[in-house]
Parts: structure tokens; C-alpha cells; sequence
């Protein structure tokens, strides 16, 4: 914990003390599951009608919709335990307006009205949460992205996701603000409760077998209550593909050079076509296979000595661990010097075949260990000081670590061998093959060890208060606030060339039958070849320069990247001020919530520049008004609008201080300067529920974003850059003070508005009049926007990153007291991965659009026991991603079907 931080931690404590002897949230989005109207229950000719199961979940979350004056959505499980998903994310994704990034075939990152990760606020049990990790297997997000796969589902009983925002809500989430809740003794009848679940997994790519279970014990007395539990589970995950790192030209940027030798096929007028036409960078095969373990406790002590007076401790830990293999049998066109071609033909731009000498053949394999660890405490609680008067608060700490202590990288290279390419049978599976005989260990010889380590750490202090005073129809809130949030990213790298062992030496096949079998691959791709085992490949001494060293040797002595090692600091304080009133338009209940947040931002961003320690601080405030209408026209059909501005403050990888200079006044880097995105929005809706359990919505939304980052040029002195004259070579920077100007490429906040814009449609409908207990949920989400990149003079217009036009989900669900059954179906759209552009192609990287299919059963044994069943992705959809056009493939996998077998108890 730094220095200072913990000199605010008393101060953030003190502003939390009173509410704290007394204390509990107050939180508009998160009315009691007990407390929302309907309950699950329907009155019928003075009967009441107990609506159980997946249908009673449903109907608790149309009343917490309904009751909200603001705009937002709910998902509550039917029984703690229960989550209606095995992942959070593939949860949210059937929410409207919610769609999900998918890290080799399980949901993990949200994008929400079309917005990304980053614009999404997230909170757990009250108070902000960050996870350490950085995204996906082999990736580097290191934003403001949350990791929904970290937790297990089993934990939650309630998602409320806030789409307009309120003075109270937290700011930072332009996109909406998501709350997770784990669950509390108060939740449950009188008594002990127990459940449990057992479950076997199936994976059928790796032909795996895994375990997952959970259990919750919680005991509620009068006055007071405990709950206990815990989740646990292993993941057996293959990926199978093949990926091209983008597309470029040889006369483009000098990446690579193509000659043509004397006994060449290819006539005149081909060869100079081909020095402008498309290759891709590095051709390769994709393979993965990982062991995910994965463990989450959750408990929670309630203190309800009076009905005036409650006190909740919540405490919540996970920890994901993930071991993998990957191996890229590689074809390396980039930066290369002189390739030869023998023979080659053109498609509408591109190579579609071609044969080619002295191209880098190589054997990349890479073993990833990384643990990502997250706990939470949390104090809260409510008390009410007179009638008309509630004094709540909440405390709280949570710190999260991410640690990649392995990342070695084996690289042996393929000699004397020609590289063939054929994108005519399948552009997506082009055809990647050699003259030579990938399973021979002689045709291999030693190239290269390459060592990387991350460990980054998260922390966040919470402390606010909330006052109250008025009844439910009409009150006043106030309350204040203080947040402290760090996070620290330490890399090291040790690159070294290498000459022994030999490939017999470290070697194995790949532990793959039927490689990318699923993708069709019927000989155009090596289905065998050669990689690095780890545990051979960690226990010899390698060559390096003269050096006998491990791998082990490498790692300690693997220097600091300061190009790449930061920390950011942000306190943030404030308060807010918000009216609630019901009154009456034209005599229909009119439900207004209107107020003010102000928040003032200090951030302090440290790193590296030019080898020297920078440290740079940055400032600004916000005013954040807001707005939220609901109009009952009748007891079925309302109708809302909200207004208001929000933030998203900027990336924490563009805010880095960390900045190169170059001899001729310029240099690259981050940019701790850097502005919020500040955000005015409108939402208009309409809701009909026009029967029990039934739910027609449509909703429009509009977005107006300024600030959005860009990378360009600026001028800067180096004065403002951190940088001392003391890093400089005199003589290289003569004249240089520390006002000179230096034109510095860096991300920069851009002077054009963005607007994002759509519609939300959703229907629920239970179809008892058909079959009894059958019923079926569907919605649809439209947005639009449009952002340019750039990429030194190359400009186009494209959609924001990880935005699909058109997303839909579909669920189907059949239950009756002895069973249940649910199907669902999900799809997004295309969407951009990233604005970034190489080499000054002008192609874009964008995700295909693509639906998946899961299954969820239950069988009745019992009373207290049921067999469970659930499918994922019964379809075995697959993920392709291509550059520029579907027919330039970047990346296309298949990661296989999952079934889970299982019994769940409750007592």
C-alpha cells in the first residue's frame, strides 16, 4: 500500500465514522429482491398464484424495472446458487443493450449500448471493483476492462444494471453502471439454510473431464444472521486455428522484400503486381491448451438489532489460476529481406497462391503461468435517525493482484525449407505447408529463448455516506464520498539468441489428434508437428552468447521494461444532491428523480522516460447533472425519459508517463494529461406489461461524447514531459532546455464530438394458454457511431471498437414442477476489435458476427434434490476474425462444446 494512501485512508475513514456505527447502502438500484412488487406471485379470481422457477426470477426482475425510475435492467437468480449461467458475462449478454468478448469461447469483457469494456462501471456488493488481470490468454488490456470470468456465478444471487445515470450512482461509467451482489442471511427464511451442487464437466475438444461445485450454509436468527460459501471449479480449455497478424504489401512501410530467382514462374507483369500486393505478416498455425482452476468464498455477517438499524460485513475473495501451452508453427513474411518467389497468382489483391524460398519457417512455442487474485471487505449499513430521516454508509477496501511470473517463449527454427500458400480452398483455413518434415527433430535448429513477466496490483478504498430525508413519495438525498484507486504494472524482458540444445532435445509432438479437424482442415494445414516441452525445455542449459544458462537464469536476470512499467493514483471526492418526488400529470403518477454529483479528480501518473523516474500530476472537476422521469399512463403501460452527463476517465495504459525523445525534437509515448470522456446523454422509453409475467419494451437512446483519444502529434516541452536535461546526450541534443519543444506522437483528447445512438426492443411472454409453464424472452439492440482512425496518412471512418450494430437474444424455457427446461440463443454482429491500423494498410481487424447456443435442464428427484444438465455452445460455433475483408483471415478458431453433469441439493 503506498505512502499515500494510507494517509487518505484516515481521512476517508473519518468521512464514513458516523454512518459506519450505524451503516448499510442506500442505493436506488438495489430495492431488496424481497421488497419488488409481484414477487413472483399473481392474485386470480382471490386466489394467489406462486409462481416458483426460472419464471419467478423473471418476474422479480420486471418489478425491479418497472418500480426503477431510472433506466435499467435486472437479473436475479431463481435460488441462491441457481445463476441462470455458468459465467457472469454470458449471463449479462441476454440483457438487452449487453453484448460480450469472448476469450477463446467463454465470455469474459462486456460491451454495453455499444460502448467497450472501459465505459462500464462495475460494482461489487456497494463499492467499485478492479480486477488486476489484463484480458484475455496472451493479451494486453490494461484499462479499466473488468474480467467477469474471475468470479464464480454461483456466488450471486442479483445483476442491476443502471443505464441512465442518477446523482447517487457513482460516476465513471458513460456506458451504464453493472452491480454484482453476493448474498446475505437476511435473503433466506428463518433458520439454517444449506444448498449444494455438484457438477462433471465435459469438454470435447481436449476430451476432458472437470469438476464444479458450491456450497452456501446461512443461518438467520432474530436479530442477526451469518452466511458461508464457497465455488470451486476446473476448466480443461483447447483452442485450434490459425492466425495471419494482419495483412501488408512488400512496398509498403519496407516490411518485407520479395525478389524473383532465376528459375521463377512468375511472368514480368506479375512481378511488379506483387510489390503491391497483400501477403499476410506471419501465416501460423494457433493452438492452446490451458488448465483453469478456479476458487471463490463470499461471506456475510447482518446485524438487525431494531427495525430502525442494520449493520452488514460483506467479504468476498476469488482467485483464477490458468497454466497454458501455446504453440505457432510460423511463416514469417515481416521483416524480412529478401524472399524469393517461385510462383504465385493474385486475387482481387492479395496473394491467393504462391511458393516461396527463404522465409523464416519457425517452431514458437510459448508456457503462460499467470494467477489473478481478488478480495473485497465491505461495511455497511443503514440507520433510521427519525421517521422521515436515514443516515447509510459504506466503508470498504479491495485489492487485486495479477502475476505472470512464466512466459517463455521456445523458438526453433525450420531449415531449408519453401513455404506454400493457398487461400483458394479456404480463405479462412488457407493452406500453410513445407517441403520438409515437421515431425523430424533434424530439421530444426535452435533460434531464440524470449522471457516476459508482468505482475500488476489493484487496490481501491471507498468510504461514503448517505442521508435521507422525506418518505417515498417525496425526499431529499445528500451524500459524500471519497475513492482512491491505484494500479501498478511491472514488466521484465530477456531476449536472447540461442544455439543448442538441439530440437531432440527439448521436443514433443503436438498433444492434439485431429488438429483443427473442426475447421475443416483436411491437409492443407500440418495436422502434426514439432513444439517445445516446457518441463524438457525449463531443465537444460541452453547456449546464449557463450553463456550456459536456464531459463531460470533468464528470469533473474531479467532487467525492468520502463518503456512499459507504471503507476496511476486517483483520488476522487465529492458529493451529490437528488430530489425525489411522485406527483401527478394529467392524473397519472409522474415518478421525477433529479440531481447533481460533483466530483473532483486528482491523479498522479509515474513512470519511465529516457531511463529516468517521471512523475506527473493531473486535475479536473465535473459537474454531473441528471434527470429521470416514469410516467404511469395506466397500470400497464409507462413511460420514461432521463437526461444527464456523465464520465469515463481516460485509459490507464494512454494515461502512462512514460516518453521516448529522439535526436530532431521528437518522441512517442503516453499522455498523463489527459481529459475525461464527458458524455451528454437522453434515453426516451416505453413499457407495456399486458399480462402476468408479460413485458413489451422499446427504448431509444442518444449519446454525445466528447474527448474521445486519439493518437497524433502535439508539441510539448520537455519540461511538461517530466523528462530531465540530466537523460540527454549533449551532444546529440544540443541546444535543449527544458522549455525546448518536442513533437511528441501520443494519445491526445480529440476536438470532435462522438455520438453513439440506438434502439432497444424487448418482449418476455409466457405462453400458458399453449402449455402451462411454457414461456419465451426475446429483445434486439441496434447502435450506431462512427470514429476515425489514423494511422500515419490513412484515415477512415469505422464504428467505435468493439461495437456490433445489431445484437439479439432469444430464450426459450419449459417448467413444471418436476422439471425444467431452457434454450438459449445469442448473437452480435460484426464488430471493429481495434481502431488500430498497421503498416498504413487502411484494414481494419473486425470480429464476424456470430450466434451461440446453450442448454440449461433440471430433473426433480426429490423435494430437496434435482440432476442438472447444462450445454454451452451446443452449436460449436467457432471465432473468426479477418483484416479489412472476410476474405483476409486474421484469426480463426474453435474452442468445442462444454456439458455439465450434476445434482443439486437444498436443505
Amino acid at each position: 500500500m503506498s505512502t499515500k494512501l494510507k494517509r487518505t485512508l484516515s481521512c476517508g475513514c473519518a468521512i464514513a465514522a458516523v454512518s459506519l456505527a450505524i451503516s448499510g447502502p442506500v442505493n436506488a438500484q438495489e430495492t431488496d429482491v424481497q421488497e419488488a412488487d409481484a414477487q413472483g406471485a399473481s392474485e386470480a379470481e382471490g386466489d394467489v398464484i406462486i409462481v416458483t422457477g426460472f419464471r419467478a426470477s423473471l418476474d422479480s426482475a420486471n418489478a425491479i424495472k418497472r418500480n426503477n425510475v431510472a433506466v435499467s435492467e435486472a437479473i436475479v437468480a431463481e435460488d441462491i446458487g441457481k445463476f441462470p449461467d455458468l459465467n457472469l458475462a454470458e449471463a449479462l449478454q441476454r440483457t438487452t443493450g449487453i453484448t460480450i468478448t469472448r476469450d477463446n469461447g467463454e465470455g469474459q469483457q462486456i460491451s454495453l449500448r455499444g460502448l467497450g469494456p472501459e465505459f462500464t462501471r462495475v460494482q461489487l456488493n456497494g463499492m467499485s471493483v478492479s480486477s488486476a488481470s489484463i484480458g484475455g490468454t496472451d493479451q494486453n488490456a490494461l484499462g479499466r476492462e473488468f474480467d467477469f470470468d474471475l468470479f464464480p456465478s454461483e456466488l450471486f444471487n442479483r445483476i442491476d444494471v443502471a443505464k441512465s445515470p442518477t446523482a447517487d450512482l457513482e460516476e465513471g461509467g458513460i456506458s451504464g453502471n453493472i452491480s454484482l451482489r453476493t448474498a446475505r442471511p437476511f435473503d433466506f427464511d428463518y433458520g439454517t439454510t444449506v444448498t449444494a451442487s455438484a457438477q462433471l464437466g465435459y469438454s470435447d475438444l481436449p476430451d476432458e473431464f472437470d469438476p464444479r461445485g458450491h456450497v452456501l450454509v446461512s443461518h438467520r436468527g432474530d436479530s442477526w444472521g451469518v452466511t458461508l460459501q464457497a465455488a470451486y471449479s476446473e476448466r480443461t480449455v483447447r483452442v485450434d486455428g490459425a492466425s495471419s497478424v494482419d495483412w501488408t504489401t512488400p512496398n509498403l512501410g519496407g516490411s518485407f522484400d520479395i525478389s524473383f530467382p532465376a528459375d521463377t514462374n512468375v511472368a514480368p507483369a506479375l512481378q511488379a503486381e506483387l510489390q503491391d500486393t497483400l501477403f499476410p505478416r506471419l501465416p501460423r498455425t494457433e493452438f492452446q491448451l490451458t488448465e483453469r482452476e478456479r476458487l471463490g468464498l463470499a461471506g456475510a455477517l447482518e446485524f438487525r438489532p431494531t427495525d430502525d438499524t442494520s449493520l452488514s460485513l460483506d467479504l468476498v475473495y476469488a482467485t483464477l489460476s490458468r497454466n497454458t501451452l501455446r504453440s505457432n508453427l510460423d511463416a514469417v513474411f515481416r521483416s524480412q529481406g529478401d524472399i524469393e518467389v517461385v510462383d504465385a497468382t493474385v486475387s482481387d489483391g492479395a496473394i491467393a497462391t504462391g511458393t516461396f524460398r527463404n522465409v523464416e519457417r519457425r517452431a514458437e512455442t510459448r508456457q503462460l503461468i499467470e494467477d489473478t487474485d481478488i478480495w473485497q471487505v465491505a461495511l455497511s449499513g443503514e440507520h433510521r435517525l427519525a421517521d422521515n430521516l436515514v443516515l447509510s454508509g459504506l466503508v470498504g477496501y479491495s485489492e487485486s493482484e495479477y502475476d505472470n511470473p512464466v512466459r517463455t517463449t521456445w523458438l526453433y527454427q525450420v531449415v531449408d525449407s519453401e513455404v506454400m500458400l493457398d487461400f483458394t480452398e479456404d480463405p479462412r483455413l488457407p493452406g500453410i505447408t513445407s517441403n520438409v518434415d515437421l515431425t523430424d527433430p533434424a530439421n530444426y535448429s535452435p533460434a531464440a529463448l524470449r522471457i516476459r513477466g508482468l505482475n500488476g496490483q489493484d487496490e481501491v478504498f471507498t468510504s461514503k455516506f448517505d442521508l435521507e430525508w422525506g418518505d417515498d413519495d417525496a425526499n431529499l438525498q445528500f451524500g459524500g464520498f471519497l475513492n482512491i484507486y491505484e494500479k501498478s504494472l511491472v514488466f521484465i524482458r530477456n531476449d536472447r539468441a540461442i544455439s543448442g540444445p538441439g530440437y531432440s532435445t527439448i521436443s514433443q509432438l503436438l498433444p492434439a489428434d485431429n488438429f483443427a479437424g473442426d475447421l475443416g482442415n483436411n491437409g492443407q494445414f500440418p495436422a502434426q508437428y514439432l513444439i517445445a516441452d516446457p518441463a524438457l525445455g525449463n531443465s537444460v542449459q541452453f547456449n546464449a552468447g557463450g553463456d550456459m544458462v536456464t531459463t531460470a537464469d533468464l528470469y533473474a536476470a531479467a532487467p525492468v521494461r520502463e518503456a512499459d512499467t507504471f503507476a496511476i493514483e486517483e483520488q476522487t471526492y465529492g458529493g451529490y444532491l437528488a430530489g425525489n418526488a411522485v406527483t401527478e400529470l394529467a392524473g397519472m403518477p409522474l415518478s421525477v428523480n433529479v440531481g447533481v454529483r460533483v466530483v473532483q479528480t486528482d491523479q498522479t501518473s509515474d513512470g519511465f522516460s529516457n531511463g529516468e523516474a517521471v512523475s506527473i500530476d493531473n486535475s479536473y472537476f465535473d459537474i454531473l447533472p441528471s434527470a429521470n422521469l416514469k410516467l404511469d399512463v395506466t397500470d400497464n403501460l409507462v413511460l420514461r425519459a432521463a437526461f444527464g452527463q456523465s464520465m469515463t476517465r481516460p485509459s490507464l495504459q494512454a494515461l502512462r508517463p512514460n516518453t521516448s525523445v529522439r535526436i530532431g525534437n521528437t518522441g512517442s509515448g503516453g499522455n498523463p494529461t489527459l481529459q475525461p470522456f464527458r458524455s451528454r446523454q437522453i434515453d426516451l422509453g416505453a413499457e407495456y406489461y399486458f399480462d402476468s409475467g408479460a413485458v413489451l419494451a422499446i427504448a431509444g437512446f442518444y449519446k454525445s461524447i466528447d474527448g474521445f483519444i486519439v493518437n497524433e502529434a502535439e508539441e510539448v516541452s520537455l519540461r511538461d514531459l517530466g523528462i530531465p536535461l540530466s537523460s540527454l546526450d549533449p551532444q546529440g541534443f544540443e541546444g535543449v532546455t527544458l522549455d525546448t519543444l518536442f513533437t511528441i506522437s501520443r494519445p491526445v483528447n480529440s476536438s470532435d464530438p462522438t455520438e453513439v445512438k440506438g434502439i432497444e426492443i424487448a418482449y418476455q411472454q409466457p405462453l400458458d394458454q399453449l402449455l402451462d409453464g411454457l414461456g419465451f424472452i426475446a429483445n434486439y439492440t441496434y447502435v450506431d457511431s462512427s470514429v476515425e482512425a489514423l494511422s500515419g496518412v490513412v484515415t477512415i471512418n469505422t464504428t467505435l471498437p468493439g461495437l456490433s450494430k445489431h445484437s439479439y437474444n432469444l430464450t426459450g424455457y419449459y417448467e413444471t414442477d418436476a422439471y425444467s427446461l431452457r434454450v438459449s440463443y445469442n448473437y452480435r454482429d460484426d464488430f471493429v476489435e481495434s481502431t488500430f491500423i498497421r503498416d498504413r494498410t487502411g484494414l481494419l481487424r473486425t470480429r464476424e458476427g456470430a450466434g451461440f447456443l446453450d442448454l440449461s435442464a433440471s430433473v426433480n428427484v426429490t423435494d430437496n434434490v434435482a440432476v442438472t444438465f447444462e450445454g454451452i455452445n451446443l452449436l460449436n460455433t467457432n471465432e473468426y476474425t479477418f483484416t479489412g475483408r472476410p476474405e483476409l483471415f486474421n484469426r480463426y478458431i474453435t474452442a468445442g462444446r462444454q456439458f455439465f453433469f450434476g445434482l443439486r441439493a437444498n436443505f
